[in-house]
């Protein structure tokens, strides 16, 4: 499929580029991509200075980016995203300037060994934020129990022991190598013209096509951990293994089994261990689509884990024997209906449903997949359920 996908539409006064570097999802690539991440912030050999990035930023009606990385199952991608006023709103022809300052930007960072330092700093400051949060903590070592051997263990934003051993020449080879070598993938949502997609052709030319990030973890004895941190609250997360990724025709089911159990306002996870027993503080289910994984996570009291864990496992058997309300199923496709039909609202999840699609050889089709989800059966949902097993578990208990 194309690599560059430029959707134009009037809906917004900005126009946004995404621009994505596709590389295997394994240390200590991700660690390398991290640091560029925070490396490619703020300075660059064109512009060495932050006062100058401000100043070319500003002449481009305030332009802004961001870069940030993030797993995709087997993959792991570094993404520069900008965005600016739209030339209609401008009067100006502004945008192929600001892809090429894109393009300046993500191809000649300023390596220096006080640019490597700061990011180094930065990356461990915001690797330690995330650790000392009982909930992600809870969040990442269930994924790496769950996951070992496999994509899923990899925590996507780095791992603090390979920071300091990256060397200036390490981060610049593997920046040439990833801007080179690495699948490449470009969206765009705006105001677009033939220019501007050759202008991104010329940058950013494809060189390989991505392999298939899909990467459904093993089934295997469940694996557990528990710790404790100076907090009131403890966190829980179970990981199940859902047999099922985006990629597969029959997916919808599990889309809606997962708002079924946990993502409606009156889902049941929520009204049992919430509502009607006040076990809990939060509860939710979330899916990782090309895993094949689908997570639950609370916050709790430490006293109550074996029950809310019992509760957990009795609501997944209701929905296996179709022991709920029907209007409950309802309630969870029109949701989910209503979410998909509601992307398009919002630029960056309108480009990763794009991003998704792409990633699995197919077009994002909305009506066909309303059509889907709308079309799934209590028996589905029911099959869906049955095939869960649970992997890992991972307790942060509180102890204040």
């Amino acid at each position: 499929m194309n690599h560059i996908t430029l959707i134009q539409t009037d809906k917004f006064k900005d126009t946004q580029v995404s621009i994505r570097f596709l590389g295997a999802n394994r240390e200590p690539d991700i660690t390398r991509r991290s640091l560029l991440a925070y490396l490619m912030l703020d300075r660059f050999e064109a512009y060495p200075t932050k006062q100058a990035v401000n100043l070319k930023t500003d002449d481009l009606f305030a332009l802004s980016f961001d870069v940030k990385v993030a797993s995709y199952g087997s993959l792991h991608a570094l993404e520069y995203r900008f965005t600016t006023l739209s030339e209609r709103f401008s009067g100006e022809a502004h945008l192929v300037e600001a892809i090429d300052f894109a393009a300046s930007c993500i191809k000649a960072p300023l390596f220096t060994p006080e640019t490597l330092q700061e990011a180094k700093t930065n990356l461990k400051a915001a690797l330690l934020r995330i650790m000392d949060k009982p909930s992600s903590y809870a969040l990442i070592s269930a994924l790496r129990l769950g996951g070992e051997g496999e994509p899923l263990a990899n925590f996507s934003q780095g791992t603090p022991e390979l920071i300091d051993g990256i060397t200036l020449e390490d981060l610049k080879a593997f920046h040439l190598q990833m801007i080179s070598e690495e699948t490449v993938y470009v969206i765009g949502i705006g105001q677009f013209s033939s220019k501007h997609h050759e202008r991104l052709i010329h940058h950013f030319p494809q060189r390989q096509t991505a392999p298939s990030p899909v990467s459904p973890i093993r089934i295997k004895p469940i694996r557990t951990m528990e710790s404790t941190k100076a907090v009131k609250q403890t966190a829980l997360v179970r990981l199940y293994a859902t047999s099922k990724t985006n990629a597969d025709a029959d997916y919808a089911p599990v889309r809606v089994m997962t708002y079924l159990l946990g993502q409606l306002p009156n889902a049941l996870l929520f009204t049992e261990i919430r509502e009607k027993r006040n076990l809990c503080y939060s509860i939710y289910s979330s899916l990782l689509h090309f895993d094949g994984a689908m997570m639950v996570s609370t916050g709790i009291s430490a006293d109550q884990i074996n029950t809310v864990v019992e509760l957990i496992e009795q609501q997944i058997t209701r929905i296996a024997e179709k022991d709920y309300p029907e209007e409950l199923l309802k309630s969870a496709k029109a949701l989910l209906i209503s979410n998909y039909t509601g992307l398009k609202d919002d630029v960056l999840s309108w480009m990763n449903v794009e991003f998704s699609a792409w990633l699995n050889e197919k077009p994002f089709d909305l009506e066909k997949i309303c059509a889907q989800i709308d079309a799934v059966t209590v028996t589905e949902v029911a099959q869906a359920a049955r095939r869960l097993v649970a992997v890992s578990q991972a307790v942060v208990k509180g102890e204040a």
